[in-house]
Parts: C-alpha cells; structure tokens; sequence
C-alpha cells in the first residue's frame, strides 16, 4: 500500500513538473515573439525618424500627399 501512496505521489510530482516545463517553455516562446516585435518596431521608429523617404511611404498610405508649399525651397 505504501508503494501505491509514493507511485502516486511522484507520478502527481512529475505531471505537474510536466505541465510546468510545458508552460515555462509557451512564455518564453512569447516574450521571443514580442522582443522580435519590439525590435522591428524600434527600427521602424528610427527611420520614420530619421528618414523622410520613409515618412514619405507613410504619409502615402493614409492618402496624404506633400503640399507645393512644403516642397519649394525659401528664398535667400
């Protein structure tokens, strides 16, 4: 009857322990997702910062189109 009580024990142990490795395993794989995320964003922030080709691309995906009086240079 004791073995019966220990098996038991250390099978309910190890399923845990199991369901745990398998959950440690699911958050890693996420905060991996979510830095790969972070660093595309941070990239594309410094180019929207830092680029105005890519400002441009931007503007143009929202319809928007530079004004002749933003293009022309001022006078000297």
């Amino acid at each position: 009857m004791l073995v019966l009580l220990c098996l038991t024990i250390n099978f309910r142990a190890w399923s845990d322990h199991a369901r745990e490795t398998e959950e440690h395993q699911r958050l890693n794989d996420e905060i991996k997702k979510a830095m790969i995320e972070n660093i595309a964003l941070q990239e594309q922030i410094h180019y929207l910062k830092n680029d105005s080709d890519t400002v441009e691309k931007e503007v143009k995906k929202f319809g928007l189109v530079r004004s002749e009086k933003m293009n022309s240079k001022p006078a000297k």
